[in-house]
């Protein structure tokens, strides 16, 4: 679950790149909310990692670490999803001036 949050994180943010009218704020927006998936994916699996550790060595996954890992997976979410929604009604998805690539530009 955490890694399908992750590419949901990267497609809002790369969404959120390609509005249009040079917005600073949406590629700045879109840019950290990228950056955010990117991390959210690297501690997913660092957290995987730390409760298989836990259990082997037959100590208990505590509650607390949940909540934690819970609410900021949330949190990121809620956020992306929120811009995506701000900037989808100011600059509406067939209305945006640029087409995302993904690769090296030679131009």
């Amino acid at each position: 679950a955490a890694l399908n949050n992750a590419w949901l994180l990267a497609i809002g943010g790369i969404g959120l790149m390609s509005v249009g009218e040079d917005t600073k704020g949406a590629i700045y927006a879109g840019v950290a909310i990228l950056a955010g998936g990117i991390l959210s994916a690297l501690v997913a699996v660092g957290f995987h990692l730390f409760r298989i550790r836990r259990l082997t060595r037959g100590e208990e996954c505590r509650y607390m670490h949940s909540v934690v890992w819970v609410a900021s997976i949330s949190s990121m979410t809620v956020c992306a999803l929120v811009l995506e929604l701000h900037f989808g009604l100011l600059f509406p998805y067939l209305d945006r001036e640029r087409s995302v690539r993904f690769g090296l530009s030679y131009d």
